[in-house]
């Protein structure tokens, strides 16, 4: 996609996020399907054809058109699961909106093998005894008693049950894990205030977001990010603003300030910043490529490299660096642990970066 054409589906998409907000769905399925079309022309792009898919399926269960609905919702289930760039959640979600179609239409037998396949992605990204899961589980029993599949149907409701005594037990228990926990709770709080003090998204919306993320387990970041809500930078910046405020370099209104300033006229965080009266030179945050840079494990240029694709595929950084085989999922995912200790105050940064370099060199 050339981008005058890029720039045109931009516009198109906002404009139709802009009338569905207002209600007004006829003419936000009008710039929804202008958008699709432009974005069937450039299958170099697919992300683009895949949002293009979800706003228009979105905008005719809407308005109740559930005919035009569901053979859309059918088509973006296809390309989100041969989408190496789609976040496991996003299938979820499209699988429950067609189930909630399918539903609506008294459909138990199409129900059935959604919910089978949200089940089993539910389970391998929260594991078997999350609460998430053994809801999925109860629903997914209670259509099986409906197709008259009584004993698959006792199977689930047992799973269920023993998945919520086990998430219970493990409630009451008090863990090395508990501050940690804790501090994800804080940490989820202080992002959504930054985001929505600094008008990224209503208090309304950040609520309900909020409660999605904590009841998948998930980050905030990622459930907004993958509900169109914010971009990848966005919640960057919200990151970084975090760690400026947690190592108070900068005030909370400074931040909010700054971050304003991003969400209305696109600046990056250091011009931001420098707009607020601070200097990028005495700003230090540990951001997860500093830790990486600083643990050896990547250069500089290497991490310019991955920043710059991570910002043209919508991809979080580590995701990059697992695809391009710079570092194993499991270096990454304890690079995630340790930047969030060296956020909270846990670990210094220099603490941080040994622990991953020993990491590393036992997973060379």
């Amino acid at each position: 996609m050339d981008p005058t054409s890029r720039s045109l589906w931009e516009q198109e998409i906002d404009s139709g996020n802009k009338a569905a907000k207002q209600g007004n769905y006829r003419q936000a399925e009008k710039f929804f399907a202008s958008a699709l079309s432009r974005a069937q022309q450039s299958l170099a792009e697919p992300q683009r054809l895949i949002d293009s898919l979800t706003q228009l399926a979105n905008c005719y269960y809407e308005q109740g058109d559930y005919t035009k609905a569901i053979p859309l919702y059918q088509k973006l289930l296809t390309m989100q699961k041969h989408s190496m760039e789609v976040d496991r959640l996003e299938i979820v979600k499209t699988l429950d909106k067609l189930a909630r179609v399918y539903r609506l239409q008294d459909q138990p037998a199409d129900i059935a093998p959604l919910y089978q396949q949200a089940l089993e992605i539910e389970e391998k990204l929260l594991g078997p005894d999350h609460p998430v899961v053994s809801d999925r589980l109860e629903k997914y029993a209670e259509i099986l008693t409906r197709l008259n599949r009584a004993a698959e149907a006792l199977n689930l409701s047992k799973r269920a049950a023993q998945a919520k005594k086990k998430a219970l037990e493990s409630r009451t228990q008090v863990t090395l894990a508990s501050p940690s926990s804790e501090s994800r709770t804080k940490q989820i709080v202080l992002i959504g205030h930054l985001l929505t003090r600094s008008g990224f998204l209503s208090f309304e919306e950040m609520n309900r977001q909020l409660k999605y993320a904590k009841t998948l387990g998930l980050p905030l970041g990622r459930v907004l990010v993958s509900g169109g809500y914010v971009t990848e930078s966005h919640v960057q910046a919200a990151l970084d603003m975090q760690s400026l405020i947690k190592d108070n370099i900068i005030s909370m209104e400074d931040g909010l300030r700054a971050l304003s300033l991003i969400a209305k006229d696109s600046l990056t965080v250091d011009e931001a910043i420098q707009q607020i009266g601070c200097r990028p030179n005495e700003i230090k945050t540990h951001k997860l490529g500093r830790l990486l840079v600083d643990s050896g494990l990547l250069n500089e240029e290497e991490l310019r490299a991955a920043l710059a694709k991570s910002s043209e595929s919508k991809m979080m950084l580590g995701q990059v660096l697992v695809l391009s085989g710079k570092l194993s999922p499991i270096v990454v995912a304890e690079a995630l642990k340790l930047q969030e200790l060296a956020r909270d105050g846990s670990l210094t940064h220099e603490h941080a970066c040994l622990k991953l370099q020993e990491i590393a060199s036992k997973e060379s």
